[in-house]
């Protein structure tokens, strides 16, 4: 790993208009620019590896009867990385820095462009192949552009000390460049084997978008499905029945393909912010963080893997409300494991909304007066209570809107990774 760097800044507030400002404490102007470049593959990763043992998977008979012999064999288990490349991030970065009334009330805020160059990514070959890994590849390059905001309140004069802060960031990406791929995309975004992937990177779009199928609700009945004809007079949906997914014909060619499946957003969130606040007063403390996503999508792959009734495993509960001719007013398909249907293939009813709002600190302590510490040889004692993860308000019904899966392609796919833990603390701190 190598980093080039460089930058500067410009103190406004020790030019002469602005000198011995009594409201303006801080006014700064910052600049930089800086490369990093990453090689972080493995060892060897441009030769292929062979594995050759005395296995019943390599192994390979010669000959016929009880006199075969038996040879041991070889196995590709990973194809070679051809010219690879380190992956380079340049950054350019432009601050403002402000203090006003003696920096009782500060802002810092940042505007970056920043080129991510030849990404390090093992995308999936077909398993026609029979490589038991994908190379590693310069898959894509990517253009990032956002800003950081964090203002901040304090004030420490009286009995009663507090200081506030609230952080905003956001980015927004574009993937200008697919590597070797020419024109191709990377489809990614797997939830289990068994499932299509759900992620599909063009250039052009956001690395690992959303691709998938739209729908408009459930067929009630025959009638609805009688309906739902192309220019020609023929079904779209032939092979539907009354209980089952209704797809939009996107593309308006009057039948239902891949291509009518569209981009529909990502993972990446909109925006991030964070609220801290500290205080004091007396001999009591307090303090507490909030931390919120907003606008990041996710599929839930758990609820869509349990709502197939065609595996075996343990069923979601949502099956309770599923279509029957006497409970239509569900957005629950039918229950059927035959496979002349759509209502369990990657499309937005499985997409929900991951924004949330979490509270992921909370403490509060009482530290002993100084009188009571006298006669037992301590300098401190505080008495704490504390909880991490104590709520989270979210619409995302999957285990935590905030976990994440899938790798740099398919970041907003939930393969259910275990949740954050609730944590409650009681604590004593000591100092001699």
């Amino acid at each position: 790993m190598t980093t080039v760097k460089d930058g500067g800044f410009l103190d406004l507030n020790k030019e002469p208009f602005l000198k011995d400002n009594p409201t303006i404490s801080n006014l700064k102007l910052r600049a930089s620019y800086g490369e990093l470049g990453m090689q972080e593959v493995g060892n060897y990763a441009y030769l292929p590896q062979v594995a050759s043992d005395d296995s019943k998977y390599t192994n390979y008979p010669f000959g016929l009867g009880p006199t075969q012999t038996i040879s041991i064999g070889s196995e590709v288990i990973a194809l070679p990385s051809v010219g690879l490349k380190w992956e380079e991030t340049k950054t350019t970065n432009i601050g403002l820095d402000i203090g006003l009334w003696k920096d009782k009330l500060t802002l810092e805020a940042d505007y970056y462009v920043k080129k991510v160059e030849d990404i390090l990514y093992r995308v999936q070959i077909p398993l026609s192949v029979g490589s038991a890994d994908s190379p590693t590849v310069n898959s894509a390059s990517i253009d990032n552009k956002g800003f950081d905001l964090a203002l901040n309140w304090r004030s420490y004069e009286n009995t009663f000390k507090y200081e506030a802060t609230l952080t905003l960031a956001s980015n927004k990406n574009k993937v200008v460049r697919l590597g070797d791929l020419g024109n191709e995309s990377i489809v990614a975004g797997e939830v289990h084997w068994s499932m299509n992937q759900v992620t599909r990177t063009v250039v052009g779009s956001e690395l690992g978008e959303f691709y998938l199928f739209k729908t408009d609700g459930i067929f009630n009945d025959q009638a609805e499905l009688d309906a739902y004809k192309n220019k020609s007079g023929d079904p779209i949906m032939p092979s539907a029945q009354p209980g089952d997914v209704k797809i939009v014909d996107t593309n308006d060619d009057g039948t239902i393909t891949d291509d009518d499946k569209i981009f529909m957003g990502s993972g990446l969130p909109k925006a991030e912010l964070g609220f801290t606040f500290n205080m004091s007063y007396k001999n009591f403390d307090a303090n507490i963080f909030l931390h919120s996503i907003l606008g990041a999508k996710k599929i839930n792959g758990g609820r869509w893997l349990t709502s197939r009734a065609d595996e075996w495993h343990g069923f979601h509960k949502d099956l309770f409300r599923s279509w029957t001719p006497q409970n239509m007013d569900t957005d629950i398909p039918r229950m059927v494991t035959d496979q002349g249907h759509m209502n369990y293939r990657e499309h937005d009813m499985w997409l929900e909304d991951a924004s949330y709002l979490r509270l992921k600190h909370i403490e509060v302590g009482y530290t002993l007066p100084d009188n009571l510490l006298g006669n037992i040889g301590l300098d401190n004692i505080r008495i704490y209570l504390a909880g991490d993860n104590l709520f989270t308000l979210t619409k995302y019904t999957g285990w935590d809107p905030g976990g994440q899966g899938g790798g740099a392609f398919g970041s907003g796919v939930d393969r259910w990774p275990y949740p954050v833990s609730r944590k409650f603390v009681a604590g004593l701190e000591l100092s001699f």
